[in-house]
């Protein structure tokens, strides 16, 4: 066994104050009821409706009987002989700008004996704080940053991640960095004279991988990559199948269509709970079927579908998935039509 596994977990007892709401403040709360607490209590700067923790983890703390307390941002932490006897929070509520603020004539005052702060990173070094004038901070501590553009105070610097207070996952902070490169890439440009359009546009470059040849060739089609559509959800409409083959898919199977005499009309998705153990309802179902019906589009839409899709794609294979009933017949007729367009494969 590894060290770090070897090693005690912390005792706590009595009240354990946790703040914030993301995934790591609500494993906090569970993780603080089995050291030892007696109550725990999830306080948050803003509302449920705010939360961005999966909810599987939010669950969990409130069926173990976590209590929470939204709209509260912490104030003032009460020692009693040199141990954490309260914490003291003030009210927030939102503007009609969006703004959070404090209220502080509403306080509320929690008696707490363990306070676990959960709710992201803090600039608290004074050296780093100094090294970043002369840039503007804001109540919270962070720097003044534009959320759309990362820029600060300063026209030359820009903030992402925990250090501007604006990110909440790590997606997110890898998000900011992104974003900012525009800005960033459209600054030095003016500093040349070179006009870059405000509006972010990812920059057209060639590489040697782009000539590398995955090509692969069945049954005597050739296809650009061997990446395509099954007949399911995603190949439900053409406009699907069309916005497919513009992000490079090489193939798509259509949905499966029949003949008008045929025509399937009710075919919502049939999504059914599986029957593996665990919850009965809910997002922590184990496993779902899928039984959704054929394509409730009639076969004049899907041929006309097929030779608009060969038109303005060329070197895409589509694939057209057909059923009829036991009738050589309606298989010959449904064929025959779909064989006038272009040609194509069959499933």
């Amino acid at each position: 066994m590894c060290t770090s596994c070897s090693k005690p977990l912390p005792q706590l007892h009595g009240n354990v104050v946790v703040l914030g709401a993301g995934d790591t403040a609500f494993d906090c709360a569970t993780s603080a009821l089995r050291c030892g607490a007696r109550r725990v209590f999830v306080v948050f700067r803003k509302g449920f409706t705010n939360i961005r923790a999966v909810p599987e983890e939010m669950e969990l703390a409130r069926e173990e009987m976590c209590e929470f307390m939204p709209f509260h941002s912490p104030k003032k932490v009460h020692l009693k002989s040199g141990c954490i006897s309260a914490i003291e929070f003030c009210r927030t509520e939102q503007l009609e700008s969006g703004e959070w603020v404090e209220d502080e004539e509403q306080t509320v005052k929690l008696k707490a004996d363990f306070v676990i702060s959960a709710f992201g990173s803090q600039l608290q070094d004074q050296g780093i704080i100094g090294a970043m004038a002369p840039l503007l901070f804001n109540k919270w501590g962070f720097p003044e940053v534009d959320p759309e553009t990362m820029a600060t105070s300063e026209p030359n610097i820009w903030c992402g991640g925990d250090i501007a207070g604006v990110a909440n996952t790590t997606v997110e902070s890898v998000n900011d960095g992104k974003q900012a490169s525009w800005f960033i890439h459209q600054y030095l440009q003016s500093l040349h004279g070179i006009f870059i359009p405000p509006e972010p546009q990812l920059p057209k470059f060639f590489t040697p991988v782009d000539t590398v040849d995955i090509s692969v060739e069945f049954v005597g089609l050739k296809f650009e990559n061997p990446f395509g559509l099954a007949s399911a959800t995603p190949t439900t409409s053409s406009a699907m199948i069309r916005r497919a083959f513009e992000a490079g898919w090489a193939f798509a199977v259509t949905k499966t269509f029949g003949l008008d005499k045929d025509i399937v009309t009710n075919v919502s998705p049939r999504i059914v709970r599986g029957t593996t153990s665990g919850h009965t309802f809910g997002p922590g179902q184990g496993s779902f079927l899928n039984i959704e019906l054929i394509s409730e589009k009639t076969a004049g839409y899907w041929l006309q579908s097929v030779s608009e899709l060969k038109r303005d794609f060329p070197s895409k294979v589509v694939v057209a998935s057909v059923m009829c009933g036991y009738s050589k017949e309606d298989w010959t007729e449904l064929c025959q039509l779909a064989e006038r367009p272009v040609p194509m494969l069959w499933n």
